[in-house]
């Protein structure tokens, strides 16, 4: 699906923290950008519902990548019953099940539905592909250190 904006805002990587959530919002309001694209790892922190709630207010104006934290915590929603205590031994688990005892059905179907990769048609750019790690995959870590052959 191919989205379009002149002006196109990414931001990646919220991991529940609405404060820094709501401190970038406040930033975009003199940018006002015609698309917000959210890059993936959504709700995997502190406050999982509270972050769901504000993207959803941000309404047509957002598209949303899934991330890996994304994936696992719509994972662990559907795997876990949510009464159970969190006694999860790996971290990254343990987080993904916290969130997904605090979101409900409304938001995990959200999370589900979010896109593996994004096209955007960006006036003067052109077509820019928006994902979460690679193309490739969600976890593959690509930095300004990855090397030319691997690239």
């Amino acid at each position: 699906m191919v989205q379009k904006g002149s002006r196109v805002t990414a931001i990646y990587d919220i991991h529940g923290n609405l404060p820094a959530l709501e401190a970038v919002l406040a930033e975009l309001e003199s940018v006002k950008p015609d698309l917000i694209v959210v890059g993936g790892d959504v709700v995997a922190g502190p406050m999982p519902t509270e972050v769901m709630h504000r993207l959803v207010t941000l309404g047509e104006r957002i598209c949303f990548v899934r991330g890996n934290a994304d994936r696992e915590v719509v994972a662990a929603y559907d795997d876990r019953p949510h009464a159970e205590p969190i006694d999860v031994a790996d971290p990254a688990e343990r987080v993904a099940a916290y969130a997904a005892s605090r979101i409900d059905r409304e938001h995990r179907d959200l999370l589900a539905s979010f896109a593996e990769r994004l096209i955007v048609e960006v006036e003067g750019v052109g077509q820019v592909l928006f994902c979460h790690g690679s193309p490739r995959s969600d976890e593959e870590i690509v930095s300004a250190a990855t090397t030319e052959g691997r690239l």
